[in-house]
């Protein structure tokens, strides 16, 4: 199915609307090529991304990790998978596809961790770097 160009002006309007309610009136009309960087400080983002919501009616895609912040937790899955299945090995469990369960472990382990101990999530989904950008990414997911 081919994405509406329909569609994404409609919620381009849409959060372009909702915009304006969040920054106010003296903001004026915000462009779909306005950067989400230079509207979202970080030290505000989440605020505002919850705000926005609102103002635009629209249910916005959830903020995100950083790639880096991702990665480092699941390596750190996988090294404390290893650990485990080693100090298991050393005391006779036998581990059969000790490999896959490691992999598995290293997964579950590094999402648990990113989930109950990273920060929380401050990044726009990715490839999200305008209002336009989220407009696309939005009617795609409708599709």
């Amino acid at each position: 199915m081919s994405m509406s160009e329909d569609g994404v002006q409609d919620i381009e309007e849409r959060l372009r609307r909702g915009m304006a309610r969040v920054l106010g009136p003296e903001a004026g009309v915000v462009p779909g090529e306005a950067v989400l960087e230079e509207l979202f400080p970080l030290e505000r983002r989440r605020e505002l991304w919850k705000k926005w919501e609102v103002g635009a009616e629209i249910k916005l895609p959830l903020l995100d990790h950083s790639l880096s912040t991702k990665m480092g937790w699941f390596a750190g899955g996988f090294i404390a998978a290893l650990f485990l299945l080693s100090a298991l090995r050393l005391v006779g469990v036998p581990m059969p596809a000790s490999v896959m369960a490691g992999g598995v472990l290293g997964v579950v382990l590094g999402a648990i961790g990113l989930r109950l101990f990273a920060g929380k999530a401050v990044e726009f989904p990715a490839g999200v770097r305008t209002i336009h950008d989220l407009a696309v990414r939005m009617e795609m997911r409708r599709q």
